[in-house]
């Protein structure tokens, strides 16, 4: 299973307006890609959904299969580090942003653990190799990451990679500069997330 986070990019990016917020709303309504509302900010995918994928999706699958369970807008009061929920293990390449030293996954479990806790800014990440400190955030992961209180969300998704004329447009409906953060989901991790969550209720 598949998430793909679209955040804005850099932590310093304004919060998108709410009109502009709309406005890709009624964009993506309009071109089919999302449908019905299945709840406050979740929406089902549309008949044309397949149009939010890039094109080489149909070299890896069949016309029925290039959708998506669900898409989201998350506007939260605290930013939050994206993505969410992955398994600590997809993590596998991340590096000290100092002495690219691989991280150990102790060090990543207590992290995620305090994010539960902490606002992001104040979890620091304290390096044991070559004993610096700075914000987690700042860690080298080896993949897109993103800290933010506002994103789009796709669950489920079918392909990894997106259209890049869609998101261009509805970066520039937006009015931010957008990244795209995968998100990659098995059973156990998304048992391994709940879990994770009610630790700290």
């Amino acid at each position: 299973m598949l998430n793909i986070y679209l955040a804005p990019k850099g932590s310093k990016s304004p919060r998108p307006a709410s009109d502009s917020i709309a406005a890709v709303l009624d964009f993506l309504r309009s071109e089919g890609v999302v449908g019905a509302s299945l709840g406050s900010g979740e929406y089902a995918p549309g008949d044309n959904a397949a149009i939010l994928f890039h094109a080489d999706a149909d070299q890896h699958l069949l016309p029925v299969e290039i959708t998506f369970e669900a898409f989201f807008i998350h506007d939260e009061a605290k930013t939050q580090f994206i993505p969410r929920d992955q398994d600590l293990a997809e993590f596998d390449r991340a590096v000290c942003s100092v002495c690219e030293e691989p991280v150990h996954v102790d060090e990543f479990e207590e992290c995620f653990d305090r994010l539960a806790l902490f606002p992001v800014d104040r979890v620091q990440y304290e390096c044991p190799c070559c004993l610096s400190s700075y914000p987690f955030a700042q860690l080298d992961f080896g993949q897109p990451t993103a800290v933010a209180s506002f994103w789009f969300q796709i669950e489920g998704a079918a392909f990894s990679r997106l259209n890049p004329a869609l998101l261009d447009h509805i970066t520039k409906l937006l009015g931010v500069m957008l990244l795209a953060v995968p998100e990659v989901l098995d059973d156990q991790v998304q048992e391994w997330a709940s879990v994770r969550e009610m630790r700290f209720r």
